[in-house]
Parts: structure tokens; C-alpha cells; sequence
């Protein structure tokens, strides 16, 4: 290896240095050009302590390429290269960090910011319909189920941001099962027990007053426990039962605690911003002690005393077959006495006749005669019954060949008048005649036997009547007969148009309904008025009053134009239970009221009304309340007035009962109530066995029966639910008795707990419809 000598003192005078001038071109490296500079980098101050610099020439290349071009000595080359190896460096490039202010400001202004209000409607929530639902339904705000819209309530809190009504509308199951709230009570709270300044954030308009769970914070569902940061509740019962069931490790125990505590810590946060909601059920919290607390024994509440209704006994004349056989006629000509062309002519029928089940008895008519016979109607309104009946069987398309022999006969009964042997008489003809055909089957019922002094007493008259086996003293001989009539006459086509086309009873309905949301609209424009505010209270009482007459017209009209009638129902022991419907001149004076006219109730000829004693003779049925069958084990009896207490003991129990008073009929549903356990969520204590609910009409003279054939009182106007087959006795046990065999039970079985309520809820109402009645019917003595 060859040394170097060292450069000389001249020969380093010697040496040159050029000064280069900066780039005019702006370039990545001439920044650091400069050769002014030594070899460390330049320092600038856009670049940070840790920059990494960019490959560029020093200053001493530079400064050695110039050298070289002016010197040829082949050792200073030598040396100069050495001494000018500059390192070679890697340099990579890494994205500049986002500065902390520019951070800050963003995150400030996203606070800042408000937040953008979701548009929400402010008007009433609309109401949906569908098939399943034609009147329209809703979705709950706590279980978001369809439900019918009459099982909804909703709040009338007055929102203080926009001065609109709460949206909310609650189901009345969520009500009971998430609140304890009973629906019936809040939809009718008229807000008594507020004060003025709490009336003041409600509106007034709407019937109630009631402040839903989300307005008063404790609102569980799931959309409300969200925005506070709490799970869903599930349910409720089943939650209550795991922890109880399950005993975490300490460990468990542990973690869960902190975590419950940081839960803690943020939900308190979210729970004062909003200040609005707050969970009614606590869950369980796992950070407890291990061993469940010991579950409080329930106070049961001790049991309501039954109440005791009078029981009073109805006199009747005659067996039950043929109460129900004179029920369901009546009925039936209430409902189809005007498409039977039976109203409005000549030979029209009084149908307050058929009210009065037992007429009036023979008795009267015969002095000294000590054998009584329950009368009905007049022989003139038999008569016209029959030859509408008649008149309708002949338009049956399946009788089209003896149509013309129909009607010939009718319209002989029509001309007979009071003379039922001479009606009977043709009747028997018109079988005779009819006998021959196959596809039609004309049996005529035989008629009850009348007593031997009438027959004596109506010689003369029945001596000029056709030859018959039968006199007919009376029109309660000729039940069975119009009983018989009327079945045939259901499969009619003046029957089935009379079904099917409901036209009036929509135009009725849509009639009551505008008449009631004008009263409302009335009431809402006038009350603010300074000669309402004068007596505020007593003008609010009348708008009620006539709110309730004209829903309570609405519902008795309603009525007539029911398609099948039945009795409420049947208890757990037997008994049945009949509510008639009201009659005619009832029905037209409310008409009139919906329609805008003041109408008084007139019942009967020249009379102004029912009084006291009426209602307690209990002659009206449509008046009363009728049970069938036995007297309770306890039960108080009303005597009469010519009867002790100690008479009543020889009666036996076995009878027809009837309720009077609307409030012995609301004591009597609350009887049923308790007995049965419909109030406690109890099973149903049941005594006894069932009788027959709804009893076939059934002849017991000579001849045939008319139980055979007939049942009116059940297929004819029944109860919307269908009738059981006729027994699920066996053969053994149907023929223990003759009168099994002669009277057809409906083994309908012990009435199921929905029956039972349907039935104590029927009751309620009938008792409020009974007291409106009364007091729209009473005569000026009894107001």
C-alpha cells in the first residue's frame, strides 16, 4: 500500500475554490446547494427534529468536481475521492399526522352542532283497516301488535313543545299486564281528582283524562328503555324466576359488578338528559348477595260476601215448553212482522199483544167456572198471524204447484176472522189437499185441548163451522200450530231477503252516528260560551244526559234487526236466563229521538206509560228479567201479597223467576260473578247438573207431537251460537224417565268460563238499558 506524501503549504495556497451560484429552477435539492454549507445537512425550519433528508449532492462534490477539472494530479484525485465518499442513505416518505388542534376543532364543532329533529306528525294517528279488522285497528305503543281499535286508549297529555295531543295509544292487555292498569277504569275517568292546573295539560275533548306511561316517565317498552341505554325487559315473569333459579360463583359475582357499575355510570348520564323515562320493573342485579331474599307471603284479600237478590216467582199457567214456544213467537214477529205484510193492512197484527205471554185467563170470562186456562192473544191477531205465514210458505219456489192452493186458504182464514174452529177447519182441508204431493210435507201440529165448560159455552157459534174433530176455544190452543208455521217459513225466500238485505239497519246506524258526533260538535262549540259558563256544570250534565239517550236509542233499535234470539246464557247450575226485546212503540219513540224529535213512549191503548205496580206484576215481559229453573240453595224469595213465608215452602223450587228492579239484576250479575270465581281468575264451583237450555216446543195431547217436528224455540230465533246435538247420553241413560224421552234436552254441557263472563256482562248491560227505559216509559206519577 503506497502512502501519500502530504500536500505542501504552497501547494494548498494553491488550490482554487469556485463559488456556483443557487439554481434559478426551483428543485427538490436546491435548497440544500448551497456551498456555503458544510457537509452537515442544512438545517431548516418547516422540518422537524426526525425529518429524514432527501439524497443530494454536498457541498464538497461540488467543490471536488471543480477542483478536478482545474488539477491533474492523479494522488490528489486519489485522495480527494476517498475523503469525498459520502454514505449512501434510505430514505422512505411517511404521511404527516393529523394535528391535535384541527382534531379538537372537529370534534368540538360535532358537539356543538344540534342535533337535527326528526319530523315527526303532529295530527291525530291515522286509523287502519283490514278484513280481519273492518271497523279499524292500531298498533300498541308497548307491544307493536295489531289490535281493534276499540281496545285502544290514548293519551291526552298536551305536548308543551308543539301544543298537539300525545301520539301514544296503549292496548288494554299491555295496560293490565305492564302497568296494573285497568282498562275499563281509565277510558272512563272524568278526571274528578285532577286539579285545575293538571286539567290544564290535557284535552277536554276526548271523554277522559288519562296521562300515558311515557308522558309520566315510566314507560317499559323496548323503544323507550333503548334511548336510555337499557335492555328489554322480556318477560317479566320469566325474568323474576331466573334470578331466583340461578346462584352465580363469586367470581361471576365479581365481574359482573364492575360491569354493573360502569352500566351504572352510564346510563345515569343518559337518565338525567332525559329526566323523562324510568323502568317501573328493576331487574335483578348480580352484584346482590348470593342468596335469594325469602318471597313475601301474599295478603289474600278477603272474600266479598254474596250479594242476595230477590228471587220472585212468575205464576204461570202453563209448562216452560210453552213459555219458550210463546217467546220465540213474539220474537219473531217483532223481527218479520213487516215483511210478512202483517203491518199496516187490514188484518195487521198488535204485536204488544204477544208481550203479555199469558194474556189473560179464561176464568174471567166464565163466572163460577174454577178450571183455569192460560189465554195469549186475541183470536184476530191468531188468525192474521197464520195467513201471513201462509202468504209466505206459498212464495217457495219448492212449493210452486200448490202455491195457488196456499194462498186460496189464507186467504179464507183471512175472511173467518175470530171463528179458529173455521180457521182449524181449513187448515185440515188444505193438509187433505197437500197429502197427494211428495216433495212437500203438511202435518199439521194437533191443538192443546180447551176445557169442557167452553166447549159447552160455544155450541151455537161452532155449529156453524165446518165439520172438524177439534173445536178451538181459544187462541192458546193454536201455539203449537203457529210454532210449526214459522219453521216452514224460515227456508222462504220473504224470510231470507229479510236476512240478507241490511240496508236499513246501516242507513239506521250511519243515521245515529252523525246524530251523536253533532251533539259532541254542539257541545264543543258552545261550552266556551258566556251563557254555557254560567251554569257549566248543569249544561255539561244535560249534554251527557242526551249523549246517552241517543246511544242508548241507537243500541234498542239495533235490535230489531237481529237475525236470531236466544237467551243471555246459562249458569253453571242450569239455569237460563231471557231478556226480551223491547217493543214496537219503544223502538219508533227512538227512532224519532235519533231522527231529532222529542217522543214520548206510549204502551198500550190510552195508556201514558208503565207504572210501579206494572212493573211489578211483571205481566210485560219485555219488562223483566226471566230465569228458568231452580231457586239457589239460600237464595231470598219475594212473598206475595196474599202468601206467608211458610207457603212458600210448599212450592218446590223448580220454576220461572223474574228481576224487576235493575239494581236486583246488577246484585244477580255480581251473585254469578263471585259464585263462579269470574273476579279472582278462580275456577268456576259448579252444583248440580245441567238442565235443557232451550226447550222445543212439544204438544203433550193426543195425537202427534210436536216436538217431533218442531223446534222453534231453538233453530227458528235462536242465539248466534249453534245449538249441540240433541244428547251424548247413551240409550241407557236417555230412557231412565218418560219425560226424557218426551222433552229433547240439549246436552249442551257445563258452560265454559268466556260463556259465563259473556252472560254476567249481558246481565249489566240489560240492567242499564232496563233503568234507561224506565225512566223514558214511566208515567208522570212514577218520575
Amino acid at each position: 500500500m503506497s502512502t501519500t506524501r502530504p500536500i505542501s503549504l504552497s501547494r494548498r495556497r494553491s488550490q482554487v475554490f469556485v463559488s456556483v451560484p443557487d439554481s434559478p429552477y426551483k428543485t427538490p435539492r436546491s435548497r440544500h446547494d448551497h456551498p456555503s454549507t458544510s457537509n452537515s445537512p442544512p438545517s431548516s425550519s418547516s422540518l422537524k427534529e426526525n425529518t429524514p433528508l432527501r439524497p443530494s449532492r454536498t457541498n464538497s462534490d461540488l467543490t471536488t468536481l471543480t477542483s478536478m477539472s482545474s488539477l491533474g494530479s492523479p494522488s490528489l484525485k486519489r485522495k480527494l475521492s476517498m475523503s469525498g465518499v459520502v454514505p449512501e442513505v434510505v430514505i422512505t416518505t411517511m404521511p404527516p399526522k393529523k394535528k391535535a388542534k384541527t382534531a379538537s376543532t372537529t370534534t368540538q364543532v360535532a358537539q356543538v352542532a344540534p342535533k337535527k329533529k326528526s319530523r315527526v306528525p303532529t295530527g291525530d294517528p291515522v286509523v287502519l283497516y283490514s278484513e280481519k279488522y273492518p271497523e279499524g285497528y292500531f298498533y300498541c305503543h308497548q307491544c307493536n301488535k295489531q289490535h281493534s281499535i276499540h281496545l285502544a286508549i290514548r293519551c291526552t297529555v298536551v305536548d308543551g313543545d308543539d301544543g298537539h295531543r300525545c301520539r301514544a295509544r296503549y292496548c288494554s292487555r299491555c295496560l293490565g299486564s305492564r302497568y296494573g292498569q285497568k282498562f275499563d277504569e281509565k277510558i272512563s275517568d272524568d278526571g274528578s281528582t285532577l286539579s285545575k292546573s293538571e286539567k290544564a295539560g290535557h284535552i277536554s275533548d276526548a271523554g277522559y283524562y288519562w296521562k300515558c306511561p311515557k308522558c309520566d316517565g315510566n314507560c317499559n317498552c323496548t323503544k323507550c328503555r333503548k334511548l336510555v341505554g337499557l335492555p328489554a325487559l322480556g318477560k317479566i315473569p320469566q325474568l323474576a324466576a331466573q334470578s331466583t333459579s340461578k346462584e352465580p360463583t363469586k367470581a361471576k359475582s365479581q365481574s359482573k359488578a364492575k360491569v354493573s357499575k360502569d352500566t351504572k355510570a352510564s346510563t345515569s348520564k343518559s337518565t338525567t338528559s332525559t329526566k323523562r323515562l324510568k323502568a317501573v320493573v328493576e331487574l335483578p342485579s348480580p352484584s346482590k348477595s348470593k342468596i335469594a331474599p325469602a318471597p313475601k307471603t301474599k295478603t289474600v284479600p278477603k272474600p266479598k260476601p254474596l250479594p242476595k237478590p230477590l228471587w220472585t216467582r212468575l205464576e204461570l199457567l202453563h209448562p216452560s215448553h210453552e213459555v219458550e214456544d210463546r217467546i220465540a213467537i213474539r220474537e219473531f214477529f217483532l223481527r218479520f212482522a213487516h215483511a210478512l205484510g202483517l203491518q199496516g193492512r187490514k188484518n195487521s197484527i198488535n204485536v204488544d199483544e204477544l208481550e203479555e205471554l199469558e194474556g189473560g185467563t179464561l176464568s174471567s170470562l166464565l163466572e163460577g167456572d174454577d178450571h183455569n186456562l192460560a189465554g195469549w192473544v186475541s183470536d184476530s191477531c191468531v188468525s192474521s198471524m197464520i195467513a201471513g205465514l201462509l202468504n209466505a210458505i206459498a212464495s217457495d219456489h219448492s212449493v210452486a204447484s200448490l202455491a195457488s192452493l196456499i194462498r186460496k186458504a189464507a186467504h179464507a182464514i183471512e175472511q173467518q176472522g175470530t171463528n179458529l174452529t173455521a180457521v182449524w177447519a181449513t187448515l185440515e182441508s188444505l193438509e187433505a189437499e197437500i197429502e197427494s204431493d211428495v216433495d212437500f210435507r203438511f202435518d199439521l201440529p194437533e191443538p192443546l185441548p180447551a176445557p169442557a165448560s167452553i166447549t159447552q159455552h160455544n155450541t151455537r157459534r161452532a155449529a156453524k163451522a165446518p165439520a172438524t174433530n177439534y173445536h178451538i176455544a181459544c187462541s192458546a190452543q193454536l201455539v203449537p200450530l203457529v210454532s210449526y208455521l214459522i219453521e216452514l217459513t224460515m227456508s222462504t225466500p220473504t224470510i231470507r231477503d229479510a236476512l240478507d238485505h241490511d240496508d236499513a239497519r246501516k242507513e239506521f246506524s250511519e243515521l245515529a252516528r252523525v246524530a251523536i258526533n253533532q251533539e259532541k260538535t254542539n257541545w264543543q262549540e258552545t261550552k266556551d260560551t258566556p251563557k254555557v259558563k254560567q251554569n257549566l256544570k248543569e249544561n255539561r250534565a244535560k249534554h251527557k244526559e242526551r249523549l246517552n239517550d241517543l246511544e242508548h236509542s241507537m243500541h234498542l233499535v239495533l235490535q230489531k234487526f237481529t237475525h236470531r234470539f236466544g237467551p243471555l246464557g246459562r249458569d253453571s247450575e242450569g239455569r237460563v236466563y231471557y231478556a226480551l226485546s223491547p217493543g214496537k212503540s219503544e223502538t219508533k219513540a227512538a227512532e224519532e229521538l235519533i231522527g231529532g224529535k222529542v217522543a214520548r213512549v206510549k204502551l198500550g191503548r190510552g195508556k201514558g206509560g208503565i207504572t210501579l205496580e206494572d212493573r211489578k206484576y211483571m205481566q210485560r215481559w219485555s219488562w223483566f228479567l226471566a230465569v228458568k229453573g231452580d231457586k239457589p240453595e239460600g237464595a231470598v224469595e219475594a212473598p206475595r201479597e196474599d202468601e206467608t213465608a211458610e207457603d212458600l215452602v210448599n212450592l218446590g223450587s223448580e220454576s220461572w223467576w223474574g228481576f224487576w228492579d235493575p239494581i236486583e239484576i246488577r246484585k244477580l250479575a255480581e251473585w254469578l260473578e263471585i259464585k263462579h270465581g269470574l273476579s279472582d281468575g278462580s275456577a268456576p264451583a259448579t252444583n248440580g247438573s245441567l238442565g235443557p237450555v232451550n226447550g222445543s216446543s212439544s204438544g203433550k195431547g193426543k195425537g202427534k207431537s210436536v216436538a217431533s217436528r218442531s223446534t222453534a224455540s231453538t233453530s227458528v230465533i235462536s242465539q248466534g251460537r249453534e245449538p249441540s246435538p240433541l244428547s251424548d247420553l247413551s240409550a241407557d241413560e236417555s230412557a231412565d224417565t218418560d219425560d226424557e224421552e218426551e222433552d229433547p234436552i240439549f246436552a249442551l254441557g257445563k258452560p265454559t268460563r268466556k260463556e259465563l263472563h259473556t252472560l254476567v256482562k249481558g246481565l249489566r248491560q240489560y240492567a242499564d238499558m232496563l233503568e234507561w227505559r224506565v225512566q223514558r216509559a214511566s208515567a208522570a206519577d212514577d218520575v
